[in-house]
């Protein structure tokens, strides 16, 4: 499929690099610098959320030239920067890329609009799902390494749950959604820079989310066969993981 197409408008208080980080349009200290530089006590903000879920805003009845969209409010400066990807936009170039979708910026309130124009069955699933992966991003909560790869994936994972006759909301009366309880063993399915998720989640072909806190891994996959593949292979990491012998015995 064609990637889709972002823009980042101009305002009056400069352009957007600048004014996240507070540095002069004139490009002073503006040659390669990150979006938003973020200090290791980073201000807490409102979480992202999705402010207009994915709708029809404009009708032909199911002709090829629909146009679905949503809204998603980042929650703050720093969450936008991770949405938006650096000075290059280099997030919001894989997500045009991995989803087919457009991605409006406003600067001044810090939202992004995505939309998608098709077949009304396409459009909805793929804005809803690139909805979600946007607030995932701005709150720091998406599996992994945010790599072309991992978004195609867990874009196209998203889309088929999405498929389900109630989506997200129908996965676990379906038997689609399994929360894991994996305590102390939860480094191992994450593995290293998330290496160890995101191979699951591509062999499974489920959307595998973990929290650091409760020590769990929620798998949702299509159907329940697949759901259950996947925490098989949960499982069987950790197993695998467990068996090996440690340094020095």
């Amino acid at each position: 499929h064609q990637g889709g197409s972002h823009q980042v408008p101009q305002t009056n208080g400069g352009d957007l690099r600048s004014r996240l980080q507070r540095l002069p349009a004139n490009g002073v200290g503006d040659v390669s610098p990150p979006l938003v530089r973020e200090p290791n006590n980073v201000p807490d903000e409102f979480k992202a959320t999705v402010t207009e879920s994915a709708k029809v805003s404009v009708s032909n009845d199911g002709a090829e030239d629909t146009v679905a969209a949503a809204t998603v409010t980042c929650g703050g400066p720093f969450g936008f920067g991770r949405v938006v990807g650096g000075a290059d936009k280099k997030h919001l170039d894989m997500l045009c890329e991995c989803t087919g979708c457009s991605f409006n910026v406003n600067e001044d309130a810090l939202t992004v609009t995505i939309s998608q124009t098709g077949f009304v069955t396409k459009t909805l699933p793929a804005v809803a799902v690139a909805a979600a992966l946007l607030v995932e991003i701005a709150n720091k909560e998406f599996t992994g390494k945010l790599t072309k790869l991992n978004l195609e994936f867990r874009f196209v994972a998203g889309v088929k749950t999405h498929s389900l006759p109630n989506g997200f909301e129908g996965a676990a009366a379906e038997g689609c959604d399994l929360l894991l309880h994996v305590g102390a063993d939860l480094g191992v399915v994450i593995g290293r820079n998330g290496s160890t998720i995101i191979r699951l989640q591509k062999d499974s072909e489920c959307v595998m989310s973990y929290d650091n806190k409760k020590k769990t891994v929620r798998i949702i996959g299509a159907t329940p066969e697949i759901t259950r593949k996947g925490e098989t292979m949960v499982r069987d990491a950790i197993e695998k993981a467990l068996s090996k012998p440690k340094p020095g015995r």
